[in-house]
């Protein structure tokens, strides 16, 4: 064979082999974006799911509190303007107005009327906000008033959309996050009103995104999307609301993925100029092992160093054939493990105290599912903590594919876990919040009956009180519901201190509460708590106020049913009522 021959065909090998080597960059760096493209559109879901909750409980509490402004039905306006009063005292960084029936007429259109005509007391509407002049960008709720049965007029609030769509999150999303409220239409809620969907499909090529969201916006669906936006990557994200077809909107950039993407290019290149430097005698050997362990130790070694930087993040990856599993080098700082790499893995899990006993089941089963390759969603389990405390935490999976082989199974599967304590005591705090009294701290009437009803389900058996103060309402009258609401928070004090914590205490409404001490069936002991309850009434002093009350009990028998119970400790009272008021009467 002649020099040109062999010439050519180094040539041919070498560019071959280099054709064949940029495929492969290439094809991997795609796989890396997409998964990065996957891991930020469900963070930013995750963010949307937090945001809805946030957002919702701030509505519900502004309209709780124009619900104490119609509360006991106001006789006129002027008792109306002295709750608003009343609120505003409080200083909420909202505020609350009213507009006579008069002022309707002046300041509403025909569909407006048409639609406040047919609303019921405690209803609201939430609606946009048409003023343009106003810099801020803002929504109104408002609610009727009926005094009489017939609506005289509503109260309202302009909410500002910045505060509604505020946020103290962050993490994996380290750009800030463009918040929107849209209709179905694809139109922002706010006095500017913007086309926002219309607006992005002006200024990018991929139509058939847009038209995805178009669709799920009416069909009123959540999603995620990835759009390029003037040559930069864009993550979209929303979530129906449960108001008026409206959703949250949420848009962020990632330069994150753009420095990676730099990072991975130049790396190629420095590899490249290493194989040329090698051509030769020996070039096909040594480009494959070159390329074959350069190539999955640096980008190996790349993922784990650029997800360990996420602080609330700790990512874990399996080898279902070894039984290895590596903890990136940020997971001794959240969770309690003594080693980042652990062999055996499947027996240590069962002897380990990192996963909460009563999730073991969980994440042994799913585990095994993931094995045998079914995709699951992601799922939440109680960890260890490195205070040594059990914490909620959110796993989220992929699973590796052996690339050579046609297998179903997979061969790995790598894990992001979360810390997601925060967002469940949240969760639980708004639940908590929603059901108990604003003023007195007490449970609200259907969560009192609730918790009863479960107890008498399990025989717990105790006594069923109803507490009524005597003359009350002469107290309001002549006072003023300022005063009342200190008598009833002084009340509810004296009942907090006579009760155990794990005795239920209710507000049934108005000045009559109900309690249900858990275990007390002695009449005696009875008799002394509530002699107690009198003497302790009697001591209160708020200015000349002489508080009293009158009390109906029953025993908790087995086998008794709550309604039975309510109607007998009713008759109870009502004859405390009777015979003079400041007397209890126990029902056997």
């Amino acid at each position: 064979m002649d020099l040109k021959k062999k010439i050519l065909i180094i040539v041919l090998v070498i560019g071959v082999f280099l054709c064949s080597f940029t495929i492969l960059i290439v094809t991997y760096r795609n796989k890396l974006e997409n998964a990065f493209d996957v891991l930020a559109s469900k963070n930013l879901e995750s963010f949307n799911e937090t945001q809805k909750v946030e957002l919702e409980a701030h509505i519900q509490d502004v309209h709780n509190t124009m619900n104490s402004v119609i509360f006991d039905t106001p006789k006129n306006q002027k008792e109306i303007l002295e709750k608003i009063a009343h609120v505003e005292s409080l200083h909420l960084n909202y505020e609350i107005h009213y507009l006579s029936s008069q002022q309707l007429a002046l300041y509403t259109d025909q569909k407006d009327k048409e639609f406040l005509s047919n609303l019921k007391l405690n209803d609201f509407i939430l609606k946009e906000y048409q003023n343009k002049n106003e810099k801020s960008k803002f929504i109104v709720m408002l609610t009727p008033i009926y005094i009489n049965q017939k609506m005289s007029g509503i109260i309202y609030s302009l909410l500002e959309v910045e505060n509604l769509l505020s946020t103290s999150q962050s993490g994996f999303l380290r750009n800030d996050i463009e918040w929107y409220l849209l209709t179905n239409e694809g139109r922002t809620v706010t006095n500017d009103s913007i086309a926002l969907i219309d607006n992005l499909k002006s200024v990018t090529q991929e139509t058939e995104t847009i038209d995805s969201i178009i669709n799920d916006l009416k069909n009123n669906k959540s999603g995620s999307q990835v759009l390029k936006l003037d040559n930069e990557k864009y993550y979209a994200a929303y979530l129906p609301l449960a108001h008026n077809d409206w959703y949250l909107f949420s848009m962020t950039n990632s330069h994150e993925l753009d420095e990676l993407m730099s990072s991975l290019s130049y790396e190629s290149g420095v590899l490249t100029s290493i194989v040329f430097t090698f051509i030769g005698i020996t070039l096909i050997a040594l480009l494959y092992f070159v390329y074959h362990d350069q190539k999955k130790k640096n980008l190996n070694e790349k993922r784990f160093q650029l997800l360990a930087n996420f602080s609330d993040v700790v990512v874990a990856e399996y080898d279902i054939k070894k039984d290895i599993l590596k903890f990136t080098s940020n997971a001794k700082k959240m969770l309690n493990l003594e080693h980042l790499v652990f062999h055996n893995f499947r027996s240590i899990i069962r002897q380990s105290d990192l996963i909460h006993p009563d999730d073991y089941l969980t994440v042994l089963n799913t585990f095994e599912k993931m094995s045998q390759g079914e995709v699951n969603d992601p799922y939440e389990v109680r960890m260890k903590f490195s205070d040594g405390m059990y914490k909620w935490c959110k796993i989220d999976y992929a699973l590796l594919f052996d690339d050579n082989k046609k297998s179903v199974k997979p061969v790995g599967i790598v894990y992001k876990i979360t810390d997601n304590s925060k967002e469940h005591a949240m969760v639980e705090e708004l639940q908590e919040k929603s059901r108990r009294d604003d003023l007195t701290g007490l449970y609200l009437k259907n969560s009192f009956v609730e918790l009863v009803q479960q107890l008498l389900k399990e025989n717990q058996l105790g006594t069923f009180i109803i507490l009524d103060l005597d003359d009350f309402k002469c107290i309001n009258d002549e006072y003023g519901h300022t005063v009342g609401d200190k008598c009833l928070l002084a009340f509810a004090d004296i009942l907090k201190s006579q009760f155990r914590e794990d005795d239920i205490l209710g507000r049934y409404g108005g000045d009559e509460f109900e309690i249900f001490a858990r275990g007390l069936t002695d009449k005696q002991v009875l008799l002394e708590k509530l002699e107690t309850l009198m003497k302790k009434l009697n001591e209160i002093h708020i200015q000349d106020i002489s508080l009293k009350c009158s009390i109906g009990a029953t025993i908790v028998k087995e086998d008794m049913l709550y309604a039975d119970i309510f109607n007998q400790s009713d008759e109870a009272l009502y004859e405390a009522k009777k015979i003079g008021k400041n007397q209890y009467i126990i029902k056997e």
